[in-house]
């Protein structure tokens, strides 16, 4: 008789803890679409989101393997996240192997460019920018020195937070 109480007590929190998870799971579907300021509590259950559709899916395995059909909770709480995982999953959309309609942005931290503590040259680096296509480099900690040279049309935000001072550089070409 024990034996018996104690699996029915299992059965029943079993199907408790399903119901909380995937109503949790269900509510962090509209993370995203809460602003911080109203509430403290979904920015966190939108960061836990792939944890909790992952133990959804395990607890959906446990349901399929004991053959009860409260294995659709966990799967109506993982198709109510679909939007999540389509912008999770993304099949490639390139044509012909090619790379269509994408920005590259490349960061590297320089160290003004003035010590080579990485053992790459200017123009190593720049060559290796040039070979990947890369749209946008980010340079950390650049400061200007004797390596670069003005030119037409880029953007150089140097200094440190809360003000930056813009300076109007155009192109960053290594001599």
């Amino acid at each position: 008789m024990g034996k018996k109480a104690v699996s029915k007590l299992f059965y029943c929190t079993s199907i408790a803890l399903t119901f909380v998870l995937a109503g949790i799971t269900i509510v962090g579907a509209f993370a995203g679409h809460i602003p911080p300021e109203h509430s403290t509590l979904m920015p966190f259950i939108g960061l836990a989101l792939s944890g909790l559709l992952l133990i959804n899916l395990a607890v959906a395995i446990y349901w399929g393997i004991r053959r009860r059909f409260w294995i659709i909770i966990p799967l109506i709480a993982i198709a109510a996240n679909w939007q999540y995982l389509g912008r999770i999953f993304q099949p490639p959309f390139t044509a012909g192997g090619k790379e269509a309609n994408t920005l590259k942005i490349a960061t590297y931290n320089v160290d003004s460019f003035g010590n080579e503590q990485s053992g790459y040259s200017c123009k190593e680096i720049a060559a290796y920018m040039k070979e990947h296509r890369v749209d946008i480099i980010c340079f950390q900690e650049f400061a200007g020195n004797r390596y670069f040279t003005p030119a037409y049309g880029t953007h150089l935000q140097t200094g440190s937070m809360p003000s930056f001072r813009k300076l109007r550089i155009a192109h960053l070409s290594c001599r």
